[in-house]
């Protein structure tokens, strides 16, 4: 802990997310120390508080999940934190706040979009978590400027698989201001959600000091394929395919992905059956 108190400044810490080899349990710390007359003081946030899917790999043994580890944060009170942002409604940047409520710990406010609320709530209700210690939740949009402390957060409005998704402009009291992408893509041809809010980044891009990105693939020459290409492959497929019956494969959290083959049926005049089991909250 010594070295929180040894200068001030803004100091981050992941605590999750992105390795090499699997997308999981996304948990970041921002902490901005200031030096008043009456001594140190700390404004802390943490970004998204996701669950390891592969946790069994984790060598945890007879374990239902694993969470980052936040315990010191929530602990100790110098660092406790003021709210916790979810940049979007992921599990693996979301469902790590019900296990720490099932533990028993108290968690700060929450900030996020409104479709993650809703996500979360049915989160809760499959966890049978009791209304009387779930956290406050505030519901934010692209522009919005929230104080924590010493600390400024401005949301951006950031392009994803789902609705509500958010990158976050975090920003010192020394001025140091670091852009949280969260899950993003520049890509903005979109069918229902917000695309990424690039005029913002642009005028602050010389003001930008860090970035912190989740992106995958991030080693591959190129740009991912746009959400509107995709939809036009797909057309061209199913026109192709003489079969009765066509099985699209679909991860039941990416909203956007049941919409490209739902309007891809409906350009082409086909049924549509959704199938599939609740696996959401394992």
């Amino acid at each position: 802990m010594d070295r929180y108190f040894s200068e001030c400044g803004l100091f981050w810490r992941p605590l999750g997310g992105n390795n090499i080899d699997q997308i999981s349990g996304h948990c970041y710390q921002y902490t901005d120390i200031k030096d008043l007359k009456s001594g140190l003081t700390a404004s802390t946030i943490v970004v998204d508080l996701g669950k390891f899917d592969n946790h069994q790999a984790l060598g945890v043994r007879n374990s239902a999940a694993a969470v980052p580890d936040i315990r010191e944060l929530l602990q100790t009170p110098f660092l406790n934190p003021e709210a916790i942002f979810l940049t979007h409604s992921h599990p693996d940047h979301l469902n790590g706040i019900v296990h720490y409520l099932k533990a028993g710990y108290t968690l700060p406010p929450l900030f996020g979009g409104k479709y993650t609320l809703m996500i979360l709530e049915e989160l809760y209700d499959e966890f049978k978590v009791p209304r009387s210690i779930r956290p406050q939740f505030n519901i934010i949009h692209d522009g919005d400027v929230i104080k924590c402390g010493s600390l400024k957060i401005e949301v951006l409005a950031s392009s994803h698989t789902c609705f509500d998704s958010f990158g976050l402009i975090i920003k010192a009291f020394d001025g140091t201001t670091v852009y949280h992408t969260g899950d993003m893509k520049t890509d903005n041809s979109t069918y229902f959600r917000k695309p990424t809010n690039l005029k913002r980044l642009r005028q602050l891009a010389g003001k930008v000091n860090f970035s912190v990105a989740d992106f995958c693939g991030i080693t591959s020459d190129g740009i991912a394929v746009r959400e509107v290409d995709t939809f036009k492959k797909l057309v061209e497929l199913i026109k192709k395919s003489r079969k009765r019956k066509i099985f699209i494969p679909v991860y039941p959290t990416h909203a956007e992905m049941y919409l490209v083959a739902f309007l891809a049926a409906l350009k082409l005049k086909k049924n549509v059956i959704f199938y599939g089991y609740h696996d959401f909250y394992t």
